[in-house]
């Protein structure tokens, strides 16, 4: 059997001469545009693609479901711009970073709201609660919404 190493330098040429661009990193589906993968969003019901799809529009929500998603406490001002943080590279590169950290962080941001949400359930937050720590705002990367979104 191939080394572990070897392994996954295999699956990376797979995926570089392959069409997926975009993951989506609650399911960790392959689409080839952004587009798709926006598509993917709106169609799948559940809270964490919703808030996946509302980047422009509510980024509180959108930047907590995505470290669910993501399962890594990233800070904002490591996240991609645009379509940009769904990229295959990026999504494998952070994916279940902080993994031993994630309880504290979540616990931390509960404590001003009273929330009982843990980063393992599979639900995202409402949109009136805030899982971001409170000097990040409601708006961590000072964007108006307005920004053109890939």
């Amino acid at each position: 059997m191939a080394s572990l190493q070897m392994q996954n330098r295999t699956l990376l040429r797979i995926i570089e001469n392959s069409k997926i661009r975009s993951l989506c990193p609650q399911c960790l589906k392959g689409f080839p545009r952004s587009d798709a993968l926006y598509e993917h969003f709106r169609r799948t019901s559940d809270k964490i693609h919703d808030g996946l799809d509302m980047r422009s529009t509510d980024f509180g929500r959108f930047f907590s479901c995505y470290q669910v998603a993501l399962r890594a406490s990233i800070l904002p001002a490591q996240l991609q711009f645009g379509a940009k943080c769904f990229e295959y590279r990026f999504i494998v590169e952070h994916y279940g970073e902080g993994d031993e950290n994630r309880q504290s962080i979540c616990q931390t941001n509960n404590t001003n709201t009273g929330a009982t949400y843990s980063w393992t359930d599979t639900t995202a937050p409402s949109s009136d609660t805030n899982y971001i720590p409170n000097d990040f705002g409601s708006n961590p990367m000072g964007w108006s919404g307005n920004e053109r979104q890939d």
